[in-house]
């Protein structure tokens, strides 16, 4: 069944983003990378859609986000849900309250102090959010990070990505003793 539709055909640079997530109760977002105007596209940002158990709602016609980002990745917090795209800088993230309905709440997330971040990947247990993000690394405009040519910061948020209790550090086995880097969406 089609739930949306969109002409930005980049949706990912090497490994596409959680982008579906079914509820325990059987309802269903999903979530891409919408554009309509071609070819800059200034109307880029994260096309969503609910099935609410019976039916997919109306195509959206519009992007999740307040401004213009891209590559998100999508998942269910424990009534709501949560969004989180690139600006090119930052992370913008987008959540409501309630799964499928609502007003979106958006915020920030930086990386580390002098370094975008970049290509979010997210995956929640109830209202804890873990999240990896790209340091772009050096052919993509970044500077090395902690030795690494693109660096996979982790970050923890305990209460649906309102807070982030942790921000922006390379787990073990991630380090520049066990890698050279990580590009874009790898």
């Amino acid at each position: 069944e089609q739930i949306g539709e969109t002409f930005y055909d980049l949706q990912t640079n090497s490994a596409i983003e959680n982008r579906v997530y079914r509820y325990p109760d059987g309802t269903m977002a999903a979530t891409w990378t919408l554009g309509m105007e071609a070819t800059s596209f200034p109307d880029r940002g994260t096309g969503y859609n609910y099935y609410d158990g019976s039916q997919w709602g109306d195509a959206p016609t519009e992007r999740v986000e307040d401004e213009r980002v891209g590559w998100p990745s999508y998942a269910g917090t424990e009534e709501g849900e949560i969004v989180v795209a690139h600006t090119g800088i930052d992370l913008k993230i987008s959540t409501r309250e309630t799964k499928g309905t609502g007003d979106w709440n958006y915020s920030l997330f930086s990386g580390p102090e002098g370094y975008d971040i970049l290509w979010p990947r997210i995956t929640t247990t109830g209202n804890t959010v873990h999240m990896v993000a790209n340091l772009p690394n050096v052919a993509n405009g970044g500077e090395l990070y902690q030795g690494l040519d693109g660096a996979l910061p982790y970050s923890r948020s305990l209460d649906g990505g309102e807070t982030w209790e942790t921000q922006n550090i390379i787990l073990d086995g991630m380090t520049s003793d066990d890698y050279i880097g990580f590009t874009a969406d790898d």
